[in-house]
Order: structure tokens, then sequence, then C-alpha cells
């Protein structure tokens, strides 16, 4: 039976193939804005939608390989952080790095407690927001950090409130990529999940209404009908992106995964839609000592 490829070899393919992409691109464009022809411009668009379409592939790829990604972190640093600086790949990588930044499984008091601690620090920088909204002109960092601690040193001098909004707003980003990273480390991740699950199953339903809706005004080319059809895709959209949250929720804590797909499965004589989730997650976990030797093969 063939060896699934590894991570790293994917990663390098993906990259080759971006570049070569992203060259094509600006071959296509320096040709357009010497003719303006339909035709390249065809071209740019199909070029283009092949990018993303890559772009989410890459994303997709790197949670269904957290296990071996994580290994990437440990064993091979130096190898890992030349992908996070490639130019094709270097920017998905960057903003993905959670998922290999913290290996360390907390327990619930554990977690609970560092939930808190972020909890009371993005309430500081939701006041700061707030504060900084109804600000006009410059101010003070030493006056903002007195004001709100969280900021004390992230505000250097007088700086316009422009500034200032982009520095809360970079440090609230922070806050919420900390807050994920305990989660998805921890059995607390059943909470999101299932806000999730109910978000999705309101979205189903909802669903389910418009498609209605647009049936009844299909075929009469009225406003009515393209409000119903873009109605109909909003929600598609937003019951997608909540389907993909969950999956990358379980895929970025297999630990938890392979909990629920031990335990019963049933709440209340129903069958728990979490479990039957997870039985539909592909945990991939690497053979330690095997993808060792593959690895040091391959690098050598």
């Amino acid at each position: 039976m063939p060896e699934d490829p590894l991570l790293v070899e994917y990663l390098e393919e993906s990259a080759a193939f971006l570049s070569q992409k992203k060259k094509r691109l600006r071959e296509l464009s320096r040709e357009y804005r010497e003719v303006y022809d339909k035709q390249i411009r065809e071209e740019m668009e199909q070029v283009r939608s092949g990018i993303r379409r890559k772009k989410t592939e890459i994303v997709e790829t790197l949670y269904e390989n957290v296990d071996e990604l994580r290994h990437l972190k440990k064993y091979f640093p130096e190898l890992l952080e030349i992908f996070m600086e490639d130019e094709s790949i270097g920017a998905i990588m960057r903003k993905k790095s959670f998922l290999f930044e913290n290996l360390k499984q907390l327990g619930d008091k554990e977690a609970r407690e560092k939930l808190n601690i972020i909890r009371m620090e993005r309430r500081q920088l939701r006041d700061a927001k707030k504060f900084l909204h109804r600000w006009t002109g410059t101010i003070s960092g030493k006056q903002l950090g007195a004001t709100y601690t969280i900021l004390k040193d992230a505000v250097k001098g007088t700086v316009d409130k422009e500034e200032a909004e982009e520095i809360v707003g970079r440090a609230d980003a922070e806050k919420r990529k900390k807050g994920w990273m305990v989660l998805i480390n921890s059995q607390l991740a059943a909470g999101p999940l299932n806000a999730l699950l109910g978000k999705k199953r309101m979205l189903e339903l909802a669903v389910v209404e418009k498609t209605k809706a647009y049936e009844a005004a299909k075929g009469r080319g009225t406003s009515a009908e393209y409000s119903a059809k873009k109605n109909l895709e909003a929600l598609g959209s937003e019951k997608s992106h909540a389907e993909k949250m969950i999956k990358h929720i379980l895929l970025t804590n297999p630990d938890f995964v392979s909990a629920l797909k031990k335990s019963k499965g049933w709440s209340l004589g129903k069958k728990d839609p979490m479990k039957e989730i997870a039985e539909g997650i592909p945990i991939r976990r690497i053979r330690e000592k095997v993808w060792l030797e593959r690895m040091r093969k391959r690098i050598s």
C-alpha cells in the first residue's frame, strides 16, 4: 500500500503551484494593459480562481494534518519557519500558526482560568474601542494605558486616534486568537461547538423556508425573485461557514474527537449531534518513528 505523501512535500508542491500561477497572472496583466483583450481578461479570472481554490485547499490540508504539523514544529522548526517565510504560502502558514503554537492539552480548571483572564482583557479592549470611537485628534499612550492597563505598554508616546484604534484592534485579534488556542486545546471546546451546532440547526431551518420562498418567486424575473435568491445564497454561505468552523475546531483537537467517538452519544434519548459530526472527522495521526525516518531521508 503506497504511503501518503509527507506534508512538507504537499507544501512544496503547493508553493510551486502558486508561484507559477502568480507569475502567469503577472504576464497576463501586462498583456491586458497593452491590448485590453476579453479573452486575456477571462484567462486572468480563471487563474485568480485557481489561486483562490488552491489557497482554500491548503488551509483545509493544514487542518486535516494538524498532528503532522505539530510534529514538524517539534522536530523540524527551522523547516517550518522556511514555509512560514515562503512568498507563496507564507501568509497562510503564519495565519494558521496557532495550529502548532500550543501543543499542551489543558485541564478544565487551567483552561477556564486562562479564558477568564482573556475575557477580562478583551472586555478592556472593547471599552477602549468605544472610548476611542468618541475621541477626536491625538491621544497620549500614557493616558490610554492608565485607563486601560492592558494597553499600558502597547501605545508609545502620543499617537493619532486612527493609529491607536489599529493598535487596539491588533491587540484584540491577538487575544481572540489566544482564546481559541485555549479552547481547541481543552475539553472546553464543547462550549463553542454546541453554540455552533445550534446556529447550524437554525440556519438549516431558515434555508428550508427561504428555499420555499425562492421556489414561489422563481421564473417571474422580478425583484422579489432576485431578493429571494440572494437571501437563500446568503443563508447557504452562513451555514457552510458554521459547518466549516465546527469541522476546524474538531480537527484541531483530536483528543476531544477521540473522546466523542468513544462516548455513548445519547442524551435524553436522542443521538448526540456532536458525536454524529465527530464520527465523520478523520483524525490523521502519524506514526512518529516511521515519520521521522521518512522526514530525515527527505531532507538529507
